[in-house]
């Protein structure tokens, strides 16, 4: 039998109560009886002494003796008066007895209560503990299944080797009956400024766009067929091609919703990719991703590709997990900013922005729907990545389905609270695809002479909008720049195609940096790589890493309503200074350069170690409660 102590303390008030209310009723009757017994005692004495002086003679019945007589009834009234019990003292008697009776009644009552309340408990307990057992028992049996898969490294080997045998073209001689592999014909690409795509650069454009989708399906192997009646089917991780659906879903229905939760483990960060964490990524159907890169190639090589580069990475670390139960973050791998240009090329503007934000939701809807992760923090720990200036506002009903989620994004403005917010979100570098800055092949080459150009800026200048874009700042500054010969200051020109540019910013000591639609700029990135110092002229604007790294030794940062000035402020800087800025540019360059492959403390490793700082105690929201 369960020992409950609030049984125990309602018998001893019971015990108590009883001696105290018997003790007062047996106390009050012996006083009483005792009293009885003197008073007649006193009266039958006093009978027998008036009997006897009856028998005397009259001459006895003096005056004296009366008086002694009518002292000694007065003193037995006294005494009879004494010796009746007083009424208040019998109504608080009375008073205890009510009360205690009161008293007892709702001890009882609240007896009966406890008695069904934990016997409910009880039955609650036990169903608990039987749920924990049947999802422990599911937990066993799906690490049992994913320990005997192959390593997915040796995955990414084997399929690798595969594409190189069924790819390779056969030699003519030896092999006659196969047919020459011919060029693939295809519609010649356009940049964004109109011109062509050089045949090299076409080709980086498609070994870009199959390594990345390469990266995201390389999952989606399995190493055969699964035994009949096996209830853990390897699909629902991106093992199978089911289209994104979850057939053995009982295995997350067996984990309460809306339940808080410790920490996920912690790993060793000197053998998981310099981490501590592991990343659980959705195994959503391929047209919310890797399905767009065979439509849109622009979606690798655009500035805001960092949606595809930073999925692929994932997929390819040591922090990406099966595991959802071991993982601390989830990635939602939704490439918005491609979809958004792909809906817009398409149907234009406003239908576009519909049509996206409807994808959006169906995407959403499988998150929140078929996974229990979601619910347990509202999204607290799950990962986007936004690309673009606009941020979340590519899915415009993003406030009512994500706001509570960490975003990825390179627009750090800190004007915008509610599309940044500096606690939960990070800052990461644009990307810049091109080969030629990533990798430091500009620092190798021989230096080059910088007094050539004193300051340098080649972009957008005038917008239709007019002085909206770049709060005009950009057209003030080339009308009063255009006559100072060490300064160029201009738009974008089909005289000066990729090499040229970068050329131009290697010859040159500042590079301006003006805010553009929002105070972001990939110009800034580019400038770091070819070792230009950049020159940021945006007030909101916020870089990566400001955690942990002093952007004052690499940059420079002027006001914006400062900004006529700025050739002056720049020439005033010591040479020293300067010379300071481009040895620590040396060192912090790679930070901001998206590698490949990555390396230790390119751009992806030190944004996931921001993200790291986004780890929570315990998973919960406002929807969990716990006692």
């Amino acid at each position: 039998m369960r020992f409950d102590f609030s049984r125990v303390q309602l018998l001893i008030f019971i015990v108590v109560n009883v001696i105290i209310y018997t003790h007062t009723v047996m106390s009050h009757t012996h006083t009483h009886t005792s009293k009885r017994e003197m008073c007649s005692r006193a009266r039958a004495r006093t009978i027998f002494q008036t009997r006897k002086r009856s028998t005397t003679s009259l001459y006895e019945n003096t005056t004296p003796n009366i008086q002694k007589e009518r002292k000694g009834e007065r003193e037995r009234d006294a005494l009879e008066r004494l010796m009746r019990p007083s009424s208040s003292l019998l109504f608080l008697v009375r008073l205890l007895a009510v009360v205690d009776a009161l008293l007892l009644f709702f001890a009882l009552l609240h007896l009966a209560h406890s008695k069904s309340y934990f016997s409910s408990l009880q039955t609650q307990v036990s169903l608990e503990h039987k749920n924990r057992l049947k999802w422990e028992t599911y937990l066993t049996k799906y690490r049992k299944r994913a320990s005997e898969r192959v390593s997915r490294e040796m995955q990414i080997v084997m399929l690798e080797n595969f594409r190189e045998e069924t790819e390779r073209c056969p030699p003519e001689p030896k092999c006659e009956k196969f047919k020459p592999c011919g060029k693939r014909k295809s519609k010649q690409p356009h940049k964004e400024d109109g011109k062509k795509i050089s045949s090299k650069e076409e080709e980086e454009v498609e070994e870009e766009a199959k390594n990345a989708s390469d990266a995201v399906e390389v999952t989606k192997t399995t190493g055969g067929e699964d035994e009949e009646g096996d209830e853990f089917a390897t699909s629902e991780f991106g093992n199978g091609g089911n289209d994104g659906e979850i057939e053995n879903k009982h295995y997350f229905d067996a984990i309460p919703k809306y339940q808080a939760g410790p920490a996920s483990p912690t790993f060793q960060p000197s053998s998981n990719d310099g981490v501590s964490f592991k990343i659980f990524v959705y195994n959503l159907p391929p047209k919310f991703h890797v399905e767009m890169l065979k439509k849109n190639k622009r979606c690798v090589t655009d500035q805001y590709g960092t949606e595809i580069r930073i999925h692929a990475n994932i997929m390819q670390s040591k922090m990406y997990t099966l595991d959802p139960l071991e993982a601390e973050f989830f990635y939602v791998p939704v490439y918005g900013e491609c979809k958004l240009f792909e809906n817009i090329a398409t149907l234009g503007a406003k239908k576009g922005l519909q049509e996206t934000n409807s994808w959006w939701l169906e995407a959403m809807k499988l998150v929140t729907d078929q996974y229990p992760f979601w619910n347990r923090t509202q999204g607290r720990d799950h990962v986007f990545t936004f690309a673009g200036a606009r941020g979340p506002h590519i899915f415009k009903d993003w406030k009512k389905h994500i706001k509570k989620s960490i975003f990825l994004t390179p627009e750090g403005d800190r004007s915008l609270s509610e599309q940044f917010n500096t606690w939960k979100d990070v800052v990461i570098p644009g990307l810049e695809p091109e080969k030629a800055f990533w990798s430091g092949s500009l620092r190798k080459q021989k230096e080059v002479k910088r007094a050539k150009t004193f300051a340098y800026f080649r972009g957008t200048i005038a917008n239709k909008l007019g002085k909206q874009y770049s709060k005009g700042i950009r057209i003030k500054m080339k009308e009063a720049f255009k006559d100072i010969k060490d300064v160029v200051f201009t738009e974008q020109h089909s005289s000066c195609d990729k090499t040229c540019y970068r050329e131009e910013m290697r010859a040159s000591t500042f590079c301006l940096c003006p805010r553009g639609w929002s105070p972001w700029t990939l110009r800034a990135y580019q400038a770091l790589m070819v070792g230009c110092i950049p020159v940021i002229i945006a007030d909101e604007i916020e870089f990566p890493y400001e955690n942990s790294f002093d952007w004052r030794q690499v940059s420079i940062k002027i006001p914006e309503k400062r900004h006529l000035e700025t050739i002056d402020i720049l020439r005033s800087i010591p040479d020293d200074v300067v010379e300071r800025k481009r040895k620590a540019m040396a060192k912090f360059w790679p930070s901001v350069a998206w590698k490949k492959p990555t390396v230790d403390d390119d751009a992806f490793h030190l944004v996931m170690k921001e993200l790291e700082r986004k780890k929570r105690g315990f998973k919960a929201s406002t929807f969990t409660f716990w006692t």
